[in-house]
């Protein structure tokens, strides 16, 4: 799992999606700024948003990450967006799959720092 984590962050560095510091990993300010701008544009669009939109939008609610990232007044216009046009089927399906993705998570770090 190790050899695993440490290819995929090898190849996002490469990519310059992440920096390394000190084995620590960070999203560099370009491509966070890149996101937010795209997630924000996306949902207040003309068309519907796309569902990875709506996926990371709720992942940021969720994580209470949506308030380091976007004024207060556009995380709730976003909060606000999500709630319109996330279809309560869909948002159980992202409810399950942040749980999981928690799970999983943990479990690589537990694994890391061993």
């Amino acid at each position: 799992m190790l050899t695993f984590a440490k290819a995929v962050c090898d190849s996002l560095i490469k990519s310059g999606r992440i920096e390394e510091d000190d084995r620590r990993y960070y999203v560099t300010q370009t491509m966070a700024y890149r996101l937010v701008t795209e997630v924000y544009n996306d949902l207040l669009g003309d068309k519907e948003p796309a569902d990875q939109t709506v996926m990371l939008a709720i992942l940021l609610i969720n994580s209470g990450l949506l308030k380091d990232y976007y004024p207060k007044a556009e995380a709730d216009k976003i909060k606000d967006l999500i709630e319109q046009t996330a279809h309560p089927d869909k948002y159980l399906l992202v409810s399950d799959v942040i749980k999981r993705i928690n799970h999983e998570v943990a479990e690589i770090v537990s694994a890391v720092e061993s």
